[in-house]
């Protein structure tokens, strides 16, 4: 019965659509782009260039029919199903399932979205080593970070949600960044203050003073303790009390607190130890710092 019941949920589930970007892209540009990229067009075929790659090259016929695979040319190629015309010709070929992956995206449809683009990967070209910009906003508005959301909203026919209410908007300033709600009383006196003349600048003081409040440090230090496993007892069956593990948990909660900037605050977890101090007092927080090394084993 069970295995009935798995089969037919298996047979009914709908698969999510191929993400062209995500899973298509990456295969053409590891084993395609050697010899129909920006360097090498072998029959004048470009797979970095989405008019080229769906409707061909040289030749009139285009290697790509959206939604049957059977009948294009590319998955023909990619499968060795064409004795003389095999690809890549050198090289790593295609596992099976890139082969079934790309035959199912073109099943699907070939959906490759104009702002999608196929490059090979450069080891010294990843994100985080590129020099930081300061884009310009699409538009000008009171908060350049909604520019962006909604230029890019604009771009699939969606608009930004209509803005909350006050004691809405207060609500949840106070579970973003204190992770507690706000008193009765807070949220009327929010409410009193937004109908004052001096209401423009309610919000800003709203977020001013619980950046200020102790409990921020708690709430967003959960997040990165979380992430180094932090626990009050170690071990395998956890029986053993780590007793000075509460240091390295307070040292987080006063970085966040005091704003240390993130470069300063990842060297002195993983090197405290090692790094000049100004006196006594911040040697131990460094050397307390490095407690990230320890509370996760």
């Amino acid at each position: 019965m069970l295995e009935a019941l798995a089969i037919t949920v298996l047979c009914t589930a709908q698969a999510p659509a191929v993400d062209f970007e995500r899973e298509i892209a990456p295969i053409f540009a590891a084993k395609c782009l050697p010899c129909h990229g920006p360097e090498k067009q072998k029959s004048g075929y470009r797979l970095d260039v989405r008019t080229i790659a769906l409707l061909g090259g040289d030749s009139s016929a285009p290697n790509v029919h959206p939604g049957d695979a059977d009948a294009s040319p590319m998955a023909r190629y990619i499968a060795g199903l064409d004795k003389d015309m095999v690809m890549p010709p050198k090289g790593e070929r295609m596992t099976d399932a890139e082969v079934a992956l790309v035959r199912r995206w073109i099943n699907e449809g070939a959906q490759w979205p104009e702002t999608a683009s196929v490059q090979a990967a450069n080891p010294l070209d990843w994100w985080s080593l590129r020099a930081l910009v300061k884009p310009k906003p699409p538009a000008q508005t009171s908060n350049p970070i909604d520019a962006f959301i909604a230029a890019r909203l604009a771009q699939d026919g969606l608009a930004m949600a209509k803005e909350a209410d006050a004691r809405t908007l207060c609500r949840r300033v106070y579970f973003d960044l204190i992770g507690l709600p706000p008193t009765p009383e807070e949220i009327d006196a929010y409410i009193a203050d937004s109908t004052t003349d001096a209401s423009a600048n309610n919000y800003e003081r709203l977020v001013d003073r619980l950046l200020a409040s102790p409990r921020y440090g708690e709430r967003w230090a959960r997040h990165w303790l979380d992430l180094t496993g932090y626990a009050d007892m170690m071990g395998t069956s956890n029986d053993v009390f780590a007793e000075h593990a509460w240091r390295y948990r307070d040292y987080l909660i006063t970085a966040f607190n005091a704003d240390k900037p993130f470069d300063e605050c990842v060297r002195e977890q993983i090197a405290g130890d090692l790094m000049p101090a100004n006196s006594a007092e911040d040697r131990a927080e460094k050397i307390t710092a490095t407690g990230f090394l320890m509370v996760g084993d």
